[in-house]
């Protein structure tokens, strides 16, 4: 993640455009806006934003068509999309989280309500890049370690193969009660 978070606003009306990205300049995001749900895909997969504010009614391409196609692509499968919408609808709502989004702000936002709503899920982002990115070194650690277990138990297991037939052979001296030197040279090699 950047340093200051880059948010990609879709809407189809400039005003609305305009309102947000307002409050997110003034708030201390980095901004891109875009009018069109088609250009929004291609755009988002070209700088990566941290988290898409995407209105759901637009024409051509909407909201939740961008939301099933950037969910489909590994580039951007991980954004945090939030639903702008003036539809108070359950089933849209319910749509919108199916296809992914993780949150939805209902049109006029509230300012103070949208932004502790972004923040909320930037810090989400983040906390999940910080556990993946955890989870890859625990895994290489333990690859580490699974490494020198076998070198060491190879290692340990030749001198223990020796000393066992050295013992074997102590044994076989021993049930023939046999003296001989070759004992007490088995017992030194142990």
């Amino acid at each position: 993640m950047r340093k200051k978070p880059l948010i990609l606003v879709v809407d189809d009306l400039e005003s609305n455009l305009q309102v947000a990205g307002n409050l997110l300049v003034e708030a201390g995001y980095d901004i891109s806006l875009i009018v069109d749900g088609k250009k929004a895909i291609s755009i988002a997969k070209k700088i990566l934003p941290d988290i898409i504010l995407l209105d759901l009614v637009m024409p051509d391409t909407d909201g939740f068509e961008v939301c099933r196609k950037l969910k489909e692509s590994e580039l951007t499968q991980e954004i945090p999309i939030i639903f702008l919408t003036s539809m108070k609808n359950t089933d849209n709502i319910v749509k919108g989280f199916e296809l992914g989004a993780v949150d939805y702000i209902v049109k006029p936002a509230n300012k103070q309500e949208t932004l502790a709503r972004i923040k909320t899920h930037l810090e989400l982002r983040r906390s999940k890049e910080i556990i993946i990115e955890q989870k890859k070194k625990l895994q290489d650690l333990i690859d580490e370690r699974n490494t020198f277990f076998t070198i060491t138990s190879d290692q340990l297991m030749n001198p223990i193969n020796a000393i066992k037939g050295y013992n074997d052979h102590i044994k076989r001296y021993n049930i023939k009660n046999e003296n001989s030197k070759d004992l007490h040279r088995f017992s030194q090699l142990i």
